[in-house]
């Protein structure tokens, strides 16, 4: 076969211009990864020594606390030890204020010395939430349908946006014919703006 000039300037340009395009692409990914490492070396140097902190302060007393004694069944064993697990939960700094916002929203609000610690207090008010959801589930296994829907109602109050929480409440409301909490819960779910709201409300409407 006869060698083809015109087959050989095609593959060479073709080759020299991916060639260009690989090392074009590769500048600037160096140089947008520079300028984020400058972005975040200058959020670092915000430094806040006083800073204004909603913590959130859920009370013990709001709760249905159950007594040692009056645990006579191995479910509300089980339900007695998760109320334990909330107990020492609810005196942990907790913080809902750092919802929807970026990392360097975070540093710019609150200074990058105490990003940390407000990432960790919103942990632990989102642990603190699905404590209350396990807690409420594993008291309506035991058949305390009454104390599992006054925590849920509680967790509602801190904002929570736990959907299965939302779910367990519509089913212990149905279960105990409370019509019109259930449709106190649907005028909530529009009002608060809560996630996947529809979603929820569906579920709802088809109980």
């Amino acid at each position: 076969m006869p060698f083809s000039y015109d087959v050989f300037f095609v593959f060479f340009f073709f080759m020299l211009g991916f060639v260009i395009y690989i090392y074009a692409s590769k500048k600037d990914a160096n140089h947008e990864f520079k300028d984020i490492l400058k972005k975040e070396e200058e959020l670092n140097k915000i430094i806040k020594d006083d800073v204004n902190i909603n913590y959130i302060r859920p009370s013990i007393s709001n709760f249905p606390l159950m007594q040692e004694f009056e645990v006579k069944t191995d479910r509300e064993s089980i339900a007695f030890k998760k109320q334990e697990s909330v107990e020492d939960l609810i005196n942990l700094p907790m913080v809902s204020s750092i919802k929807g916002l970026s990392n360097e929203e975070i540093k710019i609000k609150f200074g990058s010395n105490n990003f940390d610690k407000i990432t960790a207090y919103e942990q632990n008010y989102y642990t603190f939430l699905h404590a209350l959801n396990d807690w409420a589930l594993l008291l309506k296994k035991a058949d305390h349908f009454q104390e599992a829907i006054i925590i849920l109602e509680e967790a509602l109050i801190l904002k929570s946006d736990i959907i299965k929480t939302y779910i367990l409440l519509s089913d212990l409301y149905k279960e105990t014919g409370q019509q019109e909490a259930l449709e106190g819960l649907k005028e909530y779910l529009t009002t608060n703006n809560v996630i996947d709201n529809n979603k929820i409300k569906e579920y709802i409407n088809n109980l």
